[in-house]
């Protein structure tokens, strides 16, 4: 029932959206000696006629930082609709291209996890290229309304001026930890201009009471960061919020 609310509050928030772009996230652990092979893998595929199909973008991604959790790398795929997702795979599921692709990441790496999101809202910049420094912040959000026109109604103000990129806001529809919700996603050309932007901003009064309001909508369940190695297919960052 609490999943059912959590849905309908951003069904109401978006309906103005002809549809939501979809990421489906990957999550891989590749030891050392087979991170060649593994990039191998995804490059060769890229390279298929079978790839041409594609009309998404997909980033093949490192984990800087990623506390406990075992994954080394992971591929973001992310489609404008999943109209588009569910069109590719009745196209290719059976495509020896696309299972030999599979296979090499099989053979290559132990598979960790999986999960699927849809585009909520973003915020700054929209990089030209998925190859940047990503934060993911991991939420439950217990008011998502609330939690957007929060955000929303602050990001005009004088002390978010200097926020280096831009973030976007994902809601989680199937898989992940339990208690997340939503995900922010941070992108950087570089993590320490995130990192620095946070540390100079601390000291602003309105800043943290900002953040701090926050709470009341959400709780954090934690973040990893990452970095963009490289990116295949069409489709741009810019055309998620288009």
């Amino acid at each position: 029932m609490r999943s059912f609310f959590f849905l309908i509050g951003l069904l109401v928030m978006t309906a103005s959206a002809n549809a939501q772009a979809v990421w489906l996230s990957y999550s891989y652990a590749v030891p050392p000696e087979n991170e060649k092979a593994f990039a191998a893998t995804i490059d060769t595929f890229t390279k298929t006629e079978t790839f041409k199909k594609f009309n998404g973008s997909m980033i093949f991604t490192l984990n800087a930082f990623n506390g406990a959790n075992a994954e080394t790398h992971g591929l973001q795929v992310i489609y404008k609709s999943m109209e588009d997702y569910e069109k590719l795979m009745s196209e290719i599921r059976n495509d020896a291209n696309f299972t030999a692709f599979r296979e090499g990441l099989s053979q290559n790496s132990s598979f960790e996890n999986e999960s699927l999101f849809q585009w909520v809202t973003g915020f700054g910049q929209t990089p030209t290229s998925g190859n940047r420094a990503y934060l993911a912040q991991f939420n439950m959000v217990k008011d998502p309304m609330g939690y957007i026109g929060a955000i929303s109604a602050n990001m005009s103000k004088p002390f978010m001026q200097g926020m280096p990129g831009g973030f976007d806001i994902w809601q989680l529809l199937v898989g992940g930890a339990p208690g997340l919700t939503h995900v922010v996603v941070y992108n950087y050309e570089k993590l320490s201009d995130g990192f620095n932007f946070v540390n100079a901003s601390v000291k602003n009064p309105e800043f943290t009471e900002f953040i701090g309001s926050l709470n009341q909508f959400r709780t954090p369940l934690g973040q990893t960061a990452t970095y963009g190695l490289m990116t295949y297919g069409p489709l741009s960052p810019a055309d998620i919020r288009k």
